[in-house]
This record gives C-alpha cells, structure tokens and sequence, in this order.
C-alpha cells in the first residue's frame, strides 16, 4: 500500500497537480500622455531628460503642460482562460513588475505609484486617450491618483538603481477583474505624487500571474486509470 500511495503522489506531480505555472503577459496597449493632451491626443509628453518606455514627470509651473506626464497600461489577463477554481486559489497572485531606467535630476525624490485606472476605459484608436488627470496626485490625498485607485508604490526613485525591477502587488485587483467583481478593468496608471520637478523612467513594465493549472482530462483519466490497474492487483 506504501509504494502504491508513492506512486499515486509521484504520478500526480509529474501531472501538474501541485506545480504553479507561471505567465508573464507583455502590455497589450500603452501610452504615455501628458496635461495638453485630449481624448483624441496624448499630448507634447516632453520627457526632457528621462529615458524609458514608460515616463511619470511632474513641474512646479502647471502651465509647462506638456513636461507633467502620467503612463498607463492594459494587459490582457482575460486571455489566459483562468477558471475560478485557479484564481479563487490561496496560492494565486499577481504583480506589475519595471525596470528602472532613469530620474530626472540627481536631487530627483519622486516616489512613483501605480493606480487601476477607474475614471474610464481608454484605448489609442485616436478618440478614447486617458487623461492625464486619470493618474496625478489627488489634491486631498496625494498618495492617491484621482482617476485611479492606488495599489503601491514601485520606489521613491531617489534611491532607484539603474536596471534594478521592482514591484507591486496586484493580486485583488487582478482576481477582481478576473471574476467580475470588478468590471472595470481599465488598466493601470503610473505616475508620480509627491513634489514639483521629478520625474523617471521605466522599461520592461510586465504582468505576471501565478496559478496552479487545472489537470486536463487526459491527466486524470490517465490517474484514474493507474488507480483501477493497482486496485486489480491488490
């Protein structure tokens, strides 16, 4: 009976039944947009100095409108075709992950944040930009964006390291969209909160989604059938 349970235990993890996969998602859109741009433009975005995909910049001057930038990121979960059964796992989870590439001056203290966007869905099409406004420091709370939910802070850039990732946990939000509690889903922002003049740049901005997957029907026949063969030699 020894060796029979062993075998059981071994066939099932050469099956994937305790094995979490895990899925890196690339961003399906994304853009960056500035406080000129529009629902039909993403503005100047004038980075100055910053390098990076994904850029956050702030000025004491609001009317430099084009220098104060905001980024924001769709990915598409839905696409893995995760069941209930794996999102709804203890083991589940999911993190926004960048690459950090560069700040705007030396004296640069910019903590930079990353929000779910609620103030509305948004794509490049030419019509439906998020606005700037969607991921900037809220005049009540500046930990907070104003069309955004906040989830965490990536780094106060000041001690950021050139090629260093860093990361947020969105775990609830994910699984919230995933199972409808949420049905916004309208991506995330990233954007600075604290302070004038600041400012840095991000690379490498990725979704990653760890889940137990579910055993396909040949797996478990392929188990059930071990189970019968050692129950007819006992």
């Amino acid at each position: 009976m020894k060796k029979i349970l062993i075998s059981n235990l071994a066939l099932a993890a050469s099956l994937g039944f305790a094995h979490a996969t895990t899925f890196v998602l690339m961003p399906e859109i994304f853009v960056n947009v500035s406080d000129d741009g529009s629902a039909t433009s993403a503005g100047t975005v004038d980075s100055g100095s910053l390098t990076g995909t994904y850029l956050t910049r702030t000025r004491s001057n609001e009317s430099q409108n084009g220098l104060q930038i905001s980024s924001f990121i769709k990915f598409n979960e839905q696409s893995l075709g995760l069941t209930p059964a794996q999102y709804n796992e203890a083991s589940f989870s999911a993190t926004v992950n960048v690459t950090f590439a560069s700040k705007l001056n030396s004296t640069n203290g910019s903590q930079t944040q990353l929000g779910a966007v609620v103030d509305g869905d948004w794509d490049t099409s030419g019509t439906s930009f998020p606005l700037y406004d969607w991921g900037q420091p809220d005049a009540d709370n500046p930990t907070t964006a104003s069309g955004s939910t906040n989830l965490g802070q990536f780094t106060g850039v000041i001690a950021g390291v050139v090629g260093t990732t860093y990361s947020v946990d969105v775990t609830d939000e994910v699984r919230a969209w995933l199972d409808g509690s949420d049905p916004t889903d309208y991506g995330f922002s990233i954007y600075n909160f604290n302070g004038p003049n600041n400012g840095a740049g991000y690379n490498n901005a990725n979704l990653t989604i760890t889940a137990i997957p579910e055993p396909s029907s040949a797996a478990l026949l392929s188990f059930a059938g071990l189970g019968l063969v050692f129950r007819r030699r006992r």
